[in-house]
């Protein structure tokens, strides 16, 4: 996500990984951000994250499924390349 970014962009994860470690020791030598941010299911989390995101946060997204379709976003992810998160919305349940 690092060529993304703007100057000054933060980039947050949820997921831990060898790959943020190294961005966040890169990221000022490149004048950007990273950040790991623990995220569990509870309500005030969820809340925070809508928050940034009615604040401007902005999330590039490669492709959404319904969750119905959990197997095509998983070989989307498989195959890699993407320039954004591979969504699976929940709206309308299983």
């Amino acid at each position: 996500m690092r060529q993304l970014l703007r100057p000054g962009g933060v980039y947050i994860s949820t997921l831990p990984g060898p790959g943020i470690f190294l961005s966040k020791a890169l990221a000022p030598l490149l004048g950007k951000r990273a950040a790991f941010v623990v995220v569990k299911s509870k309500r005030e989390d969820l809340e925070q994250l809508a928050a940034w995101a009615a604040d401007g946060m902005n999330v590039p997204v490669d492709s959404t499924f319904p969750v119905r379709d959990v197997a095509k976003a998983l070989a989307r992810l498989k195959k890699g390349g993407m320039k954004g998160r591979v969504v699976i919305t929940v709206e309308d349940g299983f």
